[in-house]
């Protein structure tokens, strides 16, 4: 699952699913719950952390 305009701390970040079978599920933002198109899977906010390296 790729991830887009990811804030330099985590924080906010946006995301593209596809399902192998099902193709295009939509797309979902960090502070919303995802819900599939086909609707056979969720992806809520507690379930992505997104963690920064240290330098």
């Amino acid at each position: 699952m790729p991830f887009d305009d990811v804030a330099a701390d985590g924080s906010s970040y946006a995301f593209d699913v596809k399902g192998s079978v099902s193709d295009d599920e939509g797309s979902g933002q960090s502070r919303k719950d995802f819900i599939a198109r086909s609707d056979r899977y969720t992806i809520k906010v507690e379930d992505i952390a997104l963690v920064t390296a240290v330098q």
